[in-house]
């Protein structure tokens, strides 16, 4: 029997308004399918998701959710070697911000990876709630800006609180880079979605 993305992956699909979706049955024979409020936006499905994986043995997990861009179907394998090879890293995104809002405040530089997608595992989102008073980041806000605090900020901030470092694929070129301090960043500051011509999309990693 051919295998199905089922075989080798647990799907879990939360959404708001679930009434409204017109493929909802299609959906459920691929998927565990859960309904959840939209307050959090995307913090609210992962934080769902989180519970049901929290006490299960330690796996990658990825966090994403409709607005990537999945052209590219043939990432899992090399973005999970890069963990692998790279202990030190507790997620692995595909994009960016450095500020915590696009002002011209001074001390502004917060690099942070986007909530769109996040390559991560159980044991490192486990040490993250735990920090973070048993409570998943950004869940029950729905203020848009305080969300990218709260939420997107927040997560990252506290995945090297636990002692990890954070990595993305740079999109402008393939190459994996290491979070670092505002003197030895090398990417180009700011949104990097403003600079690339296909943003949220997911990037190989360049051999």
């Amino acid at each position: 029997m051919k295998k199905t993305i089922q075989d080798y992956f647990d799907l879990t699909i939360t959404m708001s308004d679930i009434g409204l979706c017109k493929k909802l049955d299609y959906i459920k024979s691929r998927a565990r399918v859960l309904e959840v409020a939209n307050i959090g936006m995307d913090f609210s499905g992962y934080g769902v998701f989180y519970q049901i994986q929290k006490n299960k043995p330690n796996a990658y997990l990825i966090l994403t959710n409709s607005s990537v861009n999945v052209e590219n179907d043939n990432f899992i394998d090399e973005y999970i070697c890069y963990m692998e090879h790279n202990p030190d890293v507790g997620a692995l995104g595909i994009s960016y911000c450095t500020k915590m809002i696009q002002t011209l405040m001074r001390r502004n530089f917060t690099p942070h990876l986007q909530s769109f997608f996040l390559l991560t595992t159980t044991r490192v989102l486990n040490e993250v709630v735990a920090l973070n008073k048993g409570r998943f980041p950004g869940c029950g806000i729905d203020h848009k800006l305080l969300l990218i605090r709260e939420g997107e900020i927040k997560i990252s901030q506290l995945i090297q609180k636990s002692g990890y470092r954070l990595a993305v694929v740079n999109p402008l070129d393939g190459v994996p880079f290491k979070f670092t301090n505002y003197i030895n960043w090398s990417l180009p500051k700011g949104d990097i979605r403003q600079i690339t011509s296909e943003p949220n999309k997911i990037t190989s990693i360049r051999k």
